[in-house]
């Protein structure tokens, strides 16, 4: 398995589990070209809960997006839409699970052995279960968002803490005041970031299919290892270049090199696409 299969997929306990308030018929029955089956809509799930400055907040996805905004105080909202054709959304079960400074949040499907996956495992046989999840999240200010899905985009907008984020076949769109770290398969990243916390940090954004965008303060201090095989490099901060197949504005392949003072190593690493760098 890889690194990346491994960050969106860590195992995580389970010992709340919150189900929709009431078993509601399917809500919409709007077929689709691709699809005998119409599609059917479960009740929308909601919760809310307390997390104080300096708390985790982790969504598992599997099929699904999932979209954050900030939230006005300390209490995080979750609002969860599943949808299916062939398979009955009610199947699919929302856990949330409420551990001192942590709140994790997993949409748990049926497994082959008619129970449900466990939430956060590396095991997630969803026995070609074709129910999406579409997670909306309110995050409050200085929590850690940790939001991961595999066949889904993630998005992550005015958010005023730190965030790593994690999809397998999907875009990562992420805006925070705070640091930030992303990884897909297949997708392109696009992170507009505040400073990192702590110069001994190594924030990664890496992706395999697609591009990667990261947007930084104009007086950051960091260490930039950047390196795609079928791209370009581009910066529109200054770097004092360490070691490149070119100039520091137009690099090809491979740039090692520092911004400012240098501090927090940032990587970042594509297979097929550009990567731009660039101040704000």
């Amino acid at each position: 398995m890889s690194a990346t299969n491994r960050w969106i997929r860590a195992a995580l306990p389970a010992v709340l589990l919150i189900t929709a308030a009431a078993p509601a018929l399917a809500k919409s029955e709007k077929k689709h070209w691709w699809s005998g089956a119409p599609e059917r809509e479960a009740e929308p799930f909601h919760w809310a809960g307390r997390l104080d400055e300096g708390g985790t907040l982790e969504v598992h996805g599997i099929n699904g997006n999932v979209s954050a905004t900030l939230a006005p105080g300390n209490q995080v909202e979750v609002e969860a839409v599943r949808r299916g054709h062939k398979d009955d959304p009610e199947d699919v079960k929302i856990e949330v699970i409420e551990r001192g400074e942590k709140i994790i949040v997993c949409a748990r499907y049926p497994n082959p052995s008619g129970g449900l996956n466990e939430c956060g495992s590396e095991h997630q046989n969803v026995q070609d279960c074709d129910v999406s999840v579409e997670f909306t999240i309110r995050v409050p200010a200085n929590v850690t968002f940790v939001p991961r899905t595999v066949n889904g985009s993630i998005e992550a907008t005015g958010l005023q803490g730190p965030v790593m984020a994690g999809t397998v076949n999907g875009n990562v769109d992420l805006a925070t005041t705070a640091s930030a770290e992303a990884r897909t398969v297949n997708g392109s990243i696009n992170v507009h970031m505040g400073l990192p916390d702590d110069d001994d940090d190594v924030l990664e954004f890496e992706t395999v299919n697609g591009r990667i965008a990261l947007e930084l303060p104009r007086d950051v201090d960091a260490e930039v290892d950047a390196k795609t095989a079928n791209g370009s490099i581009r910066s529109e901060l200054p770097v004092t270049v360490k070691s490149s197949k070119s100039d520091p504005w137009n690099i090809h392949h491979r740039l090692v090199g520092r911004i400012g003072e240098g501090g927090a190593r940032l990587r970042m690493e594509t297979t097929n696409g550009s990567i731009q760098l660039a101040g704000y």
